[in-house]
C-alpha cells in the first residue's frame, strides 16, 4: 500500500459526514482507523505519517485538524484565525455541522489584540519621532509590515461585527487611499514574503497610517465595550 491509497482513504475517512468535526478527525484517532497489520507496523505508521503531512500541506492549499472541543476551546479563549476562516468559510460538504458552530465576538478572544495594538502604537509613535529627529526620510518595510498588519486586523474585526466578509481587493484600496502610494503596502508585502527590507516608504505615509490605526483603534474599543 503506497501514500496515495493512504491519502485517499483518509480523505474518504474525514468527509464521512457522521464523523466530519467530531473526535475522528483528531490525527491519533485518524491512525486507529486502518487496519492493524497496516497501523501496527513501523512502514504502515511511517506511510501514515507521510500521507498525513503531505495532506495537511498540499501546494499553496493546507488542511487543517481539530477536535470539535478544541475548535471550542480556541474560540473562546482567542478569535483569530479559526474564527474568521469559520465565518468566510464555503462549505463543500456537510454545511449544517459549518452553520452549528458559533463565532463568537467577545472581550476575551479580542483583547489580546486590542492590547498589542495599543503597545505596538507607542512604538511605532517613538520610531516616528527618532526618524525625524535624525532627519530621515524613508522607514523600514518592518514598520509599514506592522502598520497594515494591525490596520487589516481591526478591519477584520469590524467586519465580523458587521457580519460582512474581508475582501482583499477592498482593503489594498483602503490602504492605497490613506498612505497616498502604494510604497507602504508594497513594503508589508517584503517583509511578510521573506524578501528583504527596501526602506521605500516615506515617513508621511507611516505617519498617515499611523493615525489612520490609532482612529481605528478607538473606535473598535467603542464597538467591543457594546458587547
Amino acid at each position: 500500500m503506497d501514500s496515495e491509497i493512504i491519502k485517499r482513504i483518509i480523505l474518504e475517512s474525514l468527509i464521512t459526514p457522521p464523523r466530519w468535526g467530531g473526535k475522528h478527525t483528531e490525527i491519533r484517532n485518524i491512525k486507529k482507523g486502518f487496519p492493524s497489520n497496516i497501523a501496527a507496523s513501523n512502514k504502515g505508521r511511517k506511510l501514515i505519517d507521510k500521507a498525513i503531512k503531505e495532506l495537511i500541506n498540499e501546494g499553496i492549499y493546507n488542511i487543517l485538524i481539530i477536535s470539535s472541543d478544541l475548535l471550542k476551546q480556541k474560540l473562546f479563549q482567542d478569535l483569530f484565525p479559526l474564527g474568521q476562516m469559520i465565518k468566510e468559510a464555503k462549505p463543500i460538504l456537510n454545511s449544517s455541522y459549518l452553520n452549528s458552530i458559533e463565532v463568537k465576538l467577545t472581550k476575551k478572544n479580542l483583547k489580546w489584540y486590542i492590547d498589542t495594538t495599543e503597545d505596538k502604537l507607542k512604538l511605532i509613535r517613538k520610531v516616528i519621532d527618532k526618524m525625524k529627529t535624525d532627519n530621515k526620510k524613508y522607514a523600514s518595510d518592518k514598520v509599514s509590515y506592522t502598520l497594515i498588519l494591525r490596520i487589516r486586523t481591526l478591519h477584520i474585526i469590524k467586519k465580523l461585527i458587521e457580519s460582512k466578509n474581508y475582501s482583499k481587493k477592498e482593503f489594498m484600496q483602503i490602504i492605497k487611499k490613506i498612505s497616498k502610494g502604494t510604497n507602504s503596502y508594497g513594503g508589508y508585502l517584503d517583509i511578510k514574503n521573506n524578501l528583504g527590507d527596501t526602506q521605500k516608504t516615506s515617513i508621511d505615509e507611516i505617519e498617515r497610517l499611523y493615525e489612520y490605526l490609532k482612529g481605528e483603534l478607538l473606535e473598535v474599543r467603542k464597538l467591543i465595550n457594546k458587547f
